[in-house]
């Protein structure tokens, strides 16, 4: 089974998956928050979101 990569700190990455949830709201609190905070740190990810929520 592949993992899911990491942040470096542990915290897996978001997949498409994760990030089309995020978008539509229907992420778990803690989930959401995660996210959030990736998003904050990684220009790429939020390139991704950005481009998912353009579609």
């Amino acid at each position: 089974m592949a993992r899911q990569p990491e942040d470096g700190r542990g915290t897996p990455l978001p997949f498409e998956e994760d990030l089309s949830a995020f978008l539509d709201g229907e992420l778990d609190a803690e989930r959401e928050a995660e996210i959030r905070a990736e998003l904050s740190r990684n220009p790429a990810l939020a390139a991704r979101l950005e481009a998912l929520a353009a579609v």
